[in-house]
């Protein structure tokens, strides 16, 4: 018997590769309509990083990606700014808003930080920090729960 998981259709990774390619074009193409972040949120794992970021995506004069970890500064840094860009919502619906993102390892990145200074620089940010015993812990039982 075939498992539940080989009857998902799955797309071919040269059809997926010319997707993502696609979505990163898309955000270039539109980038000039797109603002950049006036805030970071970044911090440690387990330290409340994505709360807060859920809580303040809910405030009428904030607005950023639906997603959280952008990880521009650090992982997708060739992407480029214009690719950057194409993560935010255009400059129709950011209007009189404040935009943010949150991806907390732009704490760790060596270059993050000369990064963030040269696209960025005039935005705030918000570094969680957490008891380090505490956060191991959280840490520990988060990889437990899922079978690590």
């Amino acid at each position: 018997m075939r498992s539940p998981a080989t009857l998902i259709p799955t797309l071919p990774e040269p059809v997926r590769a010319v997707l993502r390619s696609g979505i990163w074009a898309y955000g270039t193409v539109t980038s000039p309509f797109r603002p950049l972040p006036d805030f970071l949120i970044l911090g440690a794992q387990k330290a409340g990083t994505t709360a807060l970021y859920e809580y303040l995506r809910r405030h009428p004069d904030l607005t950023g990606p639906s997603w959280k970890e952008v990880s521009f500064f650090d992982r997708h840094w060739v992407r480029g700014v214009k690719g950057y860009r194409g993560n935010f919502p255009n400059r129709a619906r950011t209007r009189g808003k404040l935009v943010g993102e949150a991806s907390p390892s732009y704490v760790f990145h060596p270059l993050g930080p000369a990064r963030v200074q040269e696209v960025v620089p005039d935005a705030r940010l918000v570094a969680l920090v957490r008891n380090p015993v505490d956060r191991a812990l959280s840490h520990y039982h988060h990889e437990v729960a899922l079978g690590r």
